[in-house]
C-alpha cells in the first residue's frame, strides 16, 4: 500500500491565465504560487497521467494506474476539490485545508496493470468526448463524462478494445 502521492501543480500549470492578467493566484505583481495536492492510494502507483483541458472543471485531473500483482488491477480519476466545497470544522478526508486536497473523482476495474495511461489532447473546439487511453495487454479507450450529480463525480465508459492483430496467416 502506497503511503502518499504528492504533486506539485506547477508541473502543469494552466494554458492561460483564467483572468488573462498574468495569472499568479492573487499575489502582488503576478508571481506565481506554488500549490501541492495530496492524494493517498490504496495501492502502488504504476501510471499516471494529467489532463490537458483549459476548463475550470477539468483542470487539475490526474488518471492513476495501480500496481497489483494480480490480474485484476485499478484506474482512479481524481481531481483538485474547489474551494468552495471545502468544510470548515474538518472531516475524515479533509484533514486541515480541504483545497489541497484532491478526491477520487472515479475509478474502474483494468485488467493487468496500466504501462501507460494518457489523456486525449485539447481540442478546443468544445464539446468533444473526454478519451482516456490505458496500456497494457491491450490498447483500451475509455469516454469519461460529468455524471451530471453536481458532486464532481465521473463516469468511466470503455469505447474500444484494441489489439495488433495480424491479417497474414
Amino acid at each position: 500500500m502506497s503511503d502518499h502521492h504528492v504533486a506539485d501543480a506547477n508541473d502543469h500549470p494552466p494554458p492561460h491565465p483564467p483572468d488573462g492578467g498574468g495569472g499568479g493566484g492573487g499575489l502582488p505583481g503576478g508571481a506565481q504560487r506554488k500549490e501541492i495536492y495530496t492524494y493517498k492510494a490504496p495501492w502502488t502507483v504504476f501510471a499516471m497521467a494529467w489532463s490537458h483541458r483549459p476548463e475550470p472543471d477539468t483542470q487539475f485531473r490526474l488518471a492513476i494506474g495501480s500496481y497489483v500483482e494480480q490480474y485484476s488491477n485499478t484506474v482512479s480519476v481524481v481531481k483538485k476539490r474547489p474551494p468552495e466545497s471545502g468544510r470548515s470544522g474538518g472531516s475524515a478526508d479533509s484533514a486541515g485545508d480541504p483545497s489541497g486536497q484532491m478526491y477520487q473523482a472515479c475509478e474502474f476495474d483494468h485488467p493487468y496493470p496500466c504501462t501507460k495511461i494518457l489523456w486525449s489532447p485539447d481540442t478546443r473546439s468544445g464539446g468533444s468526448r473526454d478519451l482516456l487511453a490505458t496500456t497494457g495487454d491491450y490498447l483500451r479507450i475509455w469516454n469519461v463524462a460529468d455524471d451530471g450529480s453536481g458532486r464532481g463525480t465521473l463516469i468511466p465508459t470503455k469505447e474500444a478494445l484494441l489489439n495488433n492483430v495480424s491479417g497474414f496467416p
